[in-house]
Order: C-alpha cells, then structure tokens, then sequence
C-alpha cells in the first residue's frame, strides 16, 4: 500500500513545479510537505499552501488537514518525503559522488562540483543541506533525470546511522570521506564512533560494488575501506593513484600533483594548509572522470570559497583569514598551526567557542588554549561561555559573546594586523568584524 501511494505521488510529482516546504517561496503548482521538528511546523502553513497554488499538501497533523483531496493526511510528513526521493533516486542511472566525514565536506563537495561541471551537467548539495531533510529535497531539486550526469551529495551525521539512511535514500555509486575528527562529540561520544558512522558510507558502497576515494594519509580510512573491492587512493605518498605536496601555503595555498602519471601545479584562492586534502580530493574524482588535466586546474584555481570557510578578507590595512563557519577541536587545531606559519608580523588569534562537545568540552577547550601558548601570537582573543572556563591559564582577553567584541574592536582598531577568525556556528564571529 505503501509503494502504491509513493508511485502515485510520483506521478503528481511528475506534472508539478517541485517540491516547497515554505510557503514564504513559491509554492504555485507545487507539493507542499507539512515538515513538523523541534522549532517548526509545517502543519501550520497548511491553509497558506493551498491558497497560494499548491497542487497538493502532505501533512501529519488531522486538525489542520482539510478534508479535501488537496491535502493528504499521513503518519509522516517527513517519512513520505524520504521514500518519495528514494524512489526518484531510482529512476536515475547514473554516477552519484556521497561526500561524508567531520571537516572539509562543503569545500570538498564545492570543488568536485567546479571541476567535474567543465565537462558534465551536475546537480548537487547547496550550503551544507546535507541532512535527512536536505538530501531529499536535493535528489527532487532535479525533476527529469535526462537533466543531468552527475549527483553529488554532502551527507552530514549527528548520530549513528544517519549516513546510512542517507546513503539508503542517495543511493551513492562512489564515496568519499574526507576525515573523521573530534565533531559532534556530545552525541557521538568519542572519535571511535565518529570514524565508525562516517564508514557507514564505505560499508554501504561494499555492499553494492561502489567505488570509493580514499585518502591514505589518515591510516583509519584506509583500515575502514578494506572490504571494498574498487577503492581509489589519493595522498602525500607516490603509490597513490593521486599524489601531491603543499609548495607554498600563504597567501593562498599552493600544491603540485601527480595523478595517473600526469602532474602539474595548481595555486588556490583558498588558505589554510588543511584544503590541501580537498583540493587533492577534487583533483583525484575529476581524473578518475576523465575530465581533461588543464580544466581540472582552472577549475580549482578559480574556485572562490564563501559563507565563512577559508575566506581571506582585506579590510583597511588587516588581513581577515575568516574560517568561521563552524569548529570543533580537530579544525581548530589544525587552523591554528596553519596560522602559525604565516609569514605575517602582527598576528592575532580570534577564537570562538566550540559547540556539541559534551562531557568533553571544557578539556578540549583546554587544549585549545595550550596550543595557542606554543606559538608566539602577538595576541589571542576568546569568545564564548565555553572558553570562559579556561581562560585563566593564558594570557588573553575574553569576550562572552561576539557582541562585546564587536563593540571593543570599534573602540580599539587594529592596523596592519592579520586575524584568524574561527569559532562554532552559533558564535557567529563575522559579526564582530562587521564582514556578514
């Protein structure tokens, strides 16, 4: 009964505009999902979607379902959405890229998209839409599968099981997991779970005959791809399909590459030693796709980062290394010894608190500070609740929130300064530089 009802909405699927879950967009001619989660409902905005053109509303709530056979009455709003996209998965053969792992996914996923749309028509992830919301909507984004090559997904994990069930609905042919850090940890728990959730992806790609790309450097990746029978490897080692080194990692990243013995250089717009993973990342799928050497270089030469992540800002006489979209303490870490090597002579740490650690989180802001201490900094800044517990063991100042600091650096402006800018999502550091 349940793929009778699927298949039907699939064919009004098929005569609609798309798929709206706000009303706020257009929804004319559209299939209208009620979403119901912790801060929304949809079921609210069932008698706006019906007056502004939907051609049919999904809702889970009887009292603001009208009986009309405009507005279908189910158990799950969301349920019915997953298995509507699962089955319109279906009706495509053709390659789908699943990114997944702790850091560098939207960048990673951002370069593969530039590189491989020089020679074929991709659709793929926008942002970080990468959840059990967002995937679908993305696989529905695209109505006629003669519309294009490519399916490219980011697949994000708070818990165990959430890659396999999105890899169940985006049904993936090749995979890739960029690194498995210190993320999520207050509902993960420890690294070994985060490693552990994010090979769902390879343990889903063994069991269809996938490909996977897998990064050799972190020795994990590879132990937890060794049942799948098509893996190809990318590195800082010459027995990868794909290998490469840093040449040069300020003012922008640098690297040269061999990859199935052909090579070059490629000079990035992106900071920050740790994009050299992503970089060699997109330079390994776009090969393995035969997508021609020199269109893979200008690919990734012209990629230009956005919304917070490995951003370089000019601003009067500073420079602004914004990596501000989110943090944990693996990126942190790594950021912070990035920005350690720059050349600058003024440098001074911005650091936001990082959030969803847990039990853990007072230590691994702990750490944080110790490694800030290693390096000579001309100053560090700390903002959050979470840095307020350990603030105290290093010379610093301390903000409580990206308000105070905003408000003191108006007070007390910076010349010929270079900042790092990195903190949590919910921190929202850009404000306090006035770069939103």
């Amino acid at each position: 009964m349940q793929q009778e009802m699927t298949r039907s909405l699939y064919r009004i699927f098929q005569e609609s505009n798309g798929i709206s879950t706000d009303t706020r967009k257009e929804v004319t001619n559209c299939i209208f999902f009620a979403l119901a989660g912790e801060h929304f409902n949809g079921n609210r905005f069932v008698s706006s979607a019906l007056d502004s053109g939907a051609s049919l509303v999904i809702a889970d709530y009887p009292s603001h379902c009208p009986r009309d056979n405009k507005c279908w009455l189910v158990d799950n709003s969301l349920t019915v959405l997953q298995e509507l996209a699962t089955y319109h998965r279906q009706q495509f053969n053709i390659p789908t890229i699943a990114i997944a792992g702790s850091n560098g996914k939207t960048p990673t996923k951002e370069l593969i998209m530039s590189v491989l749309s020089t020679e074929y028509t991709i659709h793929g992830t926008k942002g970080n839409f990468n959840n059990h919301i967002g995937l679908p909507l993305t696989l529905m984004e695209v109505q006629r599968p003669q519309d294009i090559d490519i399916f490219v997904l980011e697949m994000g994990a708070r818990h165990p099981g959430d890659i396999q069930e999105l890899c169940d609905i985006g049904q993936p042919t090749h995979g890739l997991i960029t690194n498995a850090g210190k993320d999520h940890l207050e509902t993960f728990g420890n690294v070994g779970n985060v490693i552990r959730s994010n090979a769902e992806l390879y343990q889903y790609l063994a069991s269809i005959n996938g490909t996977a790309f897998v990064n050799s450097d972190h020795d994990y990746l590879v132990r937890e791809a060794k049942e799948i029978e098509n893996c190809i490897f990318y590195g800082s080692e010459d027995d990868n399909y794909c290998y490469g080194s840093i040449i040069n990692s300020f003012p922008y990243l640098g690297i040269e590459y061999t990859c199935h013995q052909q090579g070059g250089s490629i000079h990035t717009n992106l900071t920050g030693q740790y994009n050299f993973e992503n970089v060699l990342a997109a330079v390994c799928v776009g090969h393995h796709f035969n997508v021609d050497q020199e269109q893979i270089k200008l690919a990734v030469q012209s990629y230009q980062s956005s919304n917070y992540r490995s951003q370089m800002i000019h601003k009067d006489s500073n420079t602004i290394i914004l990596d501000a979209y989110n943090a944990n303490p693996t990126s942190m870490r790594e950021a912070i010894i990035s920005f350690s090597q720059t050349p600058n002579e003024k440098k001074v740490a911005v650091l936001g608190d990082m959030l969803e650690l847990g039990d853990v989180s007072e230590e691994e802001h702990r750490k944080v500070v110790d490694l800030t201490a290693q390096y000579n900094f001309d100053e560090v800044i700390l903002v959050g609740q979470e840095f307020a517990k350990v603030k105290d063991e290093i010379t610093c100042k301390h903000f409580p929130s990206n308000r105070e600091l905003q408000e003191w650096l108006r007070n007390h402006p910076y010349e010929k300064t270079t900042f790092l800018v990195k903190g949590s999502r919910g921190i929202a550091l850009e404000e306090a530089f006035s770069v939103q």
